[in-house]
Formats: structure tokens, sequence, C-alpha cells
């Protein structure tokens, strides 16, 4: 999780160091994972997709556009869809250098749990 890097947008993208060493085989439009964190795969593309066993029991009830975390890593949440979504705690330092509608994420976990971003 930690200083992991989009090198392209959600179609085609790479990450420089994975959540639990996993590995996209595929761009974000119906890719797999070979070590997901937590066993989680992919059975579809962004658009309508679905975890088995997802990062720290996160859910997705939505597709990208307009989507929610229940438990989202390091206490993250998503208010708003792919396009225009904002972090409450980013992933551990994480940067997007062409991100989904290039959006760019500095701040890291914080260090105290019970922080809150409001």
């Amino acid at each position: 999780i930690c200083d992991l890097t989009f090198t392209r947008p959600i179609c085609d993208l790479t990450f420089t160091r994975p959540i639990c060493d996993l590995t996209f085989t595929r761009p974000i439009c119906d890719l797999i994972f070979t070590r997901p964190s937590c066993d989680l795969i992919f059975t579809r593309p962004i658009c309508d997709l679905t975890f088995t066993r997802p990062i720290c029991d996160l859910t997705f009830t939505r597709p990208i556009c307009d989507l929610t975390f229940t438990r989202p890593i390091c206490d993250l949440i998503f208010t708003r869809p792919i396009c225009d979504l904002t972090f409450t705690r980013p992933i551990c330092d994480l940067t997007f250098t062409r991100p989904i509608c290039d959006l760019t994420f500095t701040r890291p976990c914080s260090s105290n749990p019970e922080t809150r971003v409001k």
C-alpha cells in the first residue's frame, strides 16, 4: 500500500509497489490480480466489478462512477464518482501521475488513527 504510484490512467495502469505484491495482468477494463490484497479478484471491468475479500473489508456498492467504500484503506472514503472524488486519508503517500480525470493525491496516511479529515 505504501509508495504506490500510477504511471498511467485507469486504463492500462501500473503499480510500482503494489498492495501485497499484486500485479495487474490487464488494464482496469476487465483486469485480474495475480496476488491481490486479501485475495481479491476483479471479475468484471471497473464499471460493475466485484471484490472477493477486498482490502480491509471494503465493498463496491456501485461501479467506479459513484462508488462507496465501507472500510477503505487507511479509512479513506469516496464521496464522489471517480471523476472528482475525495480521500479522507490517502494511501500512504500515493501519487497519480495521470490518474482518472487527471487527479493527484499528496496527503499521506495519518499516523494518528483517530485523526479525521473534515
